[in-house]
This record gives C-alpha cells, sequence and structure tokens, in this order.
C-alpha cells in the first residue's frame, strides 16, 4: 500500500489533470480562478515531490540569481532577444551585440532560463551568426513571453530600484554590478579580485583567506559542507566501487567487485587521499560503509592546519589518517590507489584548477593512480535552477564556476598528462570525473 504523502501526491495529480481536462480545447486564456487553481496544485504537488533539505538549499542559494537578472536587464539582453523573435540568438551573437564575454553569457543565460525568463532551443555545433566561440557547443536562446514583458520599462525599473536598494551599500550582490561595468562585463575568474575582495576589501586575498580573519566563520563554512549533501547518496553508495580495484581506473568488466584484484597491494599502500576534505564526514562514511573492510589500504585526510587541528576531525575514526596540506602545494602522498575531491574545483576558476591538479598528477602513478572528483556536471541545456543558483554563488563568492561535461574537458585537456576516463553520473546529486595520469606531462 502506499505511503499517505504518495496517495496524497496522486490525489493532486488526479486533481490536476481533471482540471486540466475540463478547459474547453478552443479556450484561448484562463479565467482567474482557473489560473490560480492549477497554480495552487502545481505548488501543492512540487512541495511534495521536493525533499525538504533541497528546498532549503534552494533558497538559500537563489538571492544570488538576482545578478544574472539585473545584469541582463542593464545589458539590454532581454530587448535583444525580444526584438530578434520568433528568430533564437546564440550566446555568441547576444555576447558580440550587448560588448560581454560569451562565457559570462553562458552562465547567466542558464539562470535566466532556468527561471524561465527565456527558452533555450536545443542545438549542437555548427550554426549561429556570429559563429559559436565557446567550447563547441552552440548555445540558442530564444524571447517567451516573459521575455516580451521584460522590454517594459516600469517592470525592468522595479528590477533595478529593488536590487539596487536591497544590494547596497558594500554588499557582494552590487559589487558584481560594479566590477561587471569596470571591467567591460567579463566572466570573474581572478579568485583574488573579484567582486567579493572588493565588496569586502580584501584584493589580494581569497575568499576563504578572508574568512579566516573573520572569528568563527570558517567553522561555520566546514560545518556547512558536513551537511551540504543533505539526504543525496554519498558517492560510494551509487559508483561502481570496483574502480578502486583495477589498474589505470576501469571499472570490473564482470560488472561485480574482485576481490582477487587488490585495491592497495598491501594494508601499507595508501588506498584513498580525500584532498581538502574537510572535518572528514566523506572518509567517515567511507571507512564505515560495507567496502571498507573489503578495501585495503591506508586512508588520508588532508586538509589546512586549522581544519586538522579541530577536535572534530581529531574525534574521527581511527582508520583515517590526516595530515596538513595545501592543495597549492606539491601533493605529499605520492602513487595512492585514488585521490579524491569533493565539491573543491567549483571553488576556483580555471586557472587555479590547473595548479591544483597539476600538483595531483605529478603525484598519481600512470596506469595504476586516479583521480576522482566529485562535482556538479551541469546539463548543457535545461539546467535545473538549484544547479543554476549554485553556479552563480559560486560567481559570487569565489569567482568558481559549476562546469558542464564539455567544460570539465576543458579544464582537464589544459593539464598536460590528465585525460578523463569516464563522467559518472548519478542517481541525484554531484557526478564523479574520472581521472587518470598518462605519460606526458613535464
Amino acid at each position: 500500500m502506499a505511503s499517505p504523502d504518495i496517495q496524497k501526491l496522486v490525489h493532486l495529480v488526479n486533481n490536476l489533470s481533471t482540471l486540466t481536462n475540463s478547459i474547453p480545447q478552443d479556450t484561448t486564456d484562463l479565467s482567474p480562478t482557473q489560473r490560480q487553481e492549477i497554480l495552487h496544485l502545481n505548488r501543492s504537488i512540487s512541495e511534495h515531490i521536493t525533499k525538504p533539505d533541497d528546498h532549503i538549499l534552494a533558497i538559500a542559494f537563489s538571492i544570488n540569481l538576482f545578478i544574472p537578472l539585473r545584469t541582463c536587464t542593464e545589458l539590454g539582453v532581454f530587448n535583444l532577444l525580444s526584438s530578434a523573435a520568433p528568430h533564437p540568438l546564440t550566446s555568441a551573437a547576444i555576447a558580440q551585440a550587448v560588448h560581454a564575454e560569451e562565457l559570462l553569457i553562458v552562465r547567466f543565460m542558464r539562470a535566466v532560463c532556468a527561471l524561465d525568463f527565456a527558452d533555450e532551443v536545443v542545438a549542437g555545433s555548427g550554426s549561429g551568426s556570429p559563429q559559436n566561440t565557446y567550447d563547441t557547443y552552440t548555445y540558442t536562446y530564444i524571447a517567451n513571453g516573459v521575455t516580451h514583458a521584460m522590454t517594459n520599462p516600469g517592470l525592468t525599473a522595479f528590477v533595478g530600484l529593488l536590487f539596487d536598494n536591497a544590494a547596497r551599500p558594500r554588499s557582494n550582490l552590487y559589487a558584481h554590478l560594479e566590477e561587471f561595468r569596470r571591467t567591460g562585463f567579463k566572466n570573474p575568474s581572478d579568485a583574488r579580485n573579484g567582486p567579493y575582495q572588493h565588496a569586502n576589501d580584501c584584493v589580494g586575498s581569497t575568499t576563504f583567506d578572508h574568512w579566516e580573519t573573520i572569528p568563527g566563520e570558517s567553522a561555520r563554512f566546514s560545518t556547512a559542507m558536513k551537511n551540504y549533501r543533505g539526504s543525496r547518496p554519498s558517492w560510494y553508495d551509487w559508483m561502481d566501487m570496483s574502480v578502486l580495484q583495477h589498474s589505470s581506473g576501469s571499472a570490473n568488466p564482470d560488472g561485480g567487485d574482485d576481490d582477487d584484484d587488490d585495491d592497495g597491494k598491501n594494508d601499507n599502500d595508501v588506498l584513498l587521499v580525500d584532498v581538502a576534505g574537510g572535518f572528514g564526514h566523506d572518509l567517515a562514511g567511507f571507512v564505515q560503509s560495507q567496502h571498507s573492510s573489503r578495501l585495503r589500504g591506508r586512508v588520508i585526510l588532508q586538509d589546512l592546519p586549522i581544519v586538522i587541528e579541530d577536535p572534530i576531525t581529531k574525534a574521527l575514526p581511527a582508520r583515517i589518517e590526516k595530515q596538513s596540506h595545501d592543495f597549492f602545494t606539491p601533493q605529499p602522498v605520492k602513487g595512492a590507489k585514488c585521490y579524491f575531491m569533493h565539491i573543491i574545483l567549483h571553488d576556483w576558476p580555471d586557472e587555479d584548477c590547473i595548479k591544483i591538479l597539476s600538483h595531483l598528477r605529478d603525484a598519481m602513478t600512470p596506469g595504476y593512480s586516479q583521480l576522482l572528483v566529485n562535482d556538479a556536471i551541469l546539463l548543457e541545456t535545461s539546467c535545473p535552477l538549484i544547479a543554476t543558483a549554485y553556479d552563480i554563488t559560486m560567481m559570487a563568492h569565489h569567482c568558481g564556476i559549476e562546469r558542464s561535461e564539455l567544460m570539465w574537458k576543458k579544464l582537464v585537456d589544459q593539464v598536460s598528462g590528465l585525460e578523463i576516463v569516464k563522467l559518472w553520473y548519478p542517481p541525484e546529486g554531484e557526478g564523479i570525473i574520472q581521472i587518470v595520469r598518462t605519460g606526458g606531462d613535464q
């Protein structure tokens, strides 16, 4: 028998179906009552299928979604799309017309479309005038009803008025608008000289460096990251863990675990290094999982001294070794079976990620070691609203970026000697970018 929640969901869906089926096919518009009833049922259905953790995170991250709307309003993107209708425009065409960097337009239009302020046109590489210059995918957009409404001066005045007065004075949100104007609407790519730094008078320091000067802020961040996953499954619950038992990161061809093809060659070899693993919540879950007894070898947690020396970290299971390490310096653990990073690289622009990945590459043994990056893999189109909110939040706080499959490939391709062998897509949550070291890298 279905649970009460499922029964309620089925009831709501049936009510919505009954209501929409009752609308005559020749109806050209909905009555105010019909519109309100449909909206109410849609909200109720959404509430029943959204997990509480996801609902809270969506609201928390949504504050930064005003940045793309406010900036696209100032640039005239909505007017541009409305004037082009019924024809679409590529990201390259928009960027050229409004004198902005194309990557900034791609990231902002993800949010704009997720908020239904415009629509995406699914298209591959090839068409577009001017020719698309961003990677190998043509991002294309077309006006919808909300786009046309955003050409109304009264509505756009509200967007500007409410954002500007809520964001001032000296907030990270408003600093973005000031910085975009100053830089000619470039994608923020300097983690030490971005909008956060200008808003907080800390140019030359990363956001993480600045947080260390604020009592309790770094601890609050670590606590938030401990609970970030919420109810979503951990990577070791859904990924084929036989990748830790085979050379070159290949999974067991038979699809199961193979106890004979060992992970660490013996108990003294390093099985897993969690780089910048915070309070060790990922490793604690891993060593307490069903896989721990089968997978031999040492397990090491790395982070900055302030984290490693915290009482929470010291209370981790005995199997977890603790080691102070800054990932912008050479990796001290050489030849581990697996190096692991969970939601780390999205905090950093490409230039910094290349430095981080290069140090890991230098520590990896070709044909044996692998790097598992547990991070978001964005859809090229129809990106969920929460994912776009994460992306703009990374921009707002760190000049970081949530990456699509193409963006991950482009990033790893810039590090000689590293190669993506597989991208693992989970039932929900972040994916895994599985990377190995090849040979030509020095």
